[in-house]
């Protein structure tokens, strides 16, 4: 038997399954799935992310955190980019995956940050809007050490 359920009236899209992270669809309760690798495609606003994520300085940093009553850094950007949008998944290592990487260069402010276990939004000259830490909270600060630049959508 297969964990994707089906209908005779309504087969279960798999990689939809995936994307949705376990909510309702056709009328079946379907359990958490595990988080998919599939690249975000389409538009984004580039310059209405960066002001999303501006208008989150300052939330508290909450580990496993995702809205505004505190989050965690992957957390923050999958809310920044859901209010867009666009479904980034969970994990800062999903969401490194979910675009294409770009040269430093040629980032662009909206794109994300990721380091090894970390993840924020390019705000432009050189710096990162992020959920560090308790200490930190969501704050813009300047980008350290060499973190790869990821492209979402087009």
């Amino acid at each position: 038997m297969s964990m994707f359920p089906t209908t005779a009236s309504a087969p279960v899209n798999r990689r939809a399954l995936f994307a949705l992270g376990g909510v309702s669809l056709a009328g079946l309760a379907i359990g958490a799935a595990p988080e998919a690798d599939a690249a975000v495609t389409g538009t984004v606003n580039r310059g209405g992310i960066v002001s999303t994520a501006r208008g989150g300085i300052g939330v508290r940093y909450r580990r496993g955190g995702t809205s505004r009553s505190g989050w965690d850094c992957s957390g923050f950007t999958r809310w920044v980019y859901s209010q867009h949008g666009v479904n980034l998944p969970r994990t800062s290592s999903a969401q490194r995956r979910a675009g294409r990487v770009v040269s430093r260069s040629a980032a662009q402010p909206g794109d994300l940050v990721c380091w090894s276990g970390h993840v924020g939004i390019y705000a432009g000259g050189n710096h990162v809007i992020d959920a560090g830490n308790r200490r930190t909270n969501t704050s813009q600060r300047k980008i350290w050490g060499r973190p790869r630049f990821v492209r979402i959508g087009g």
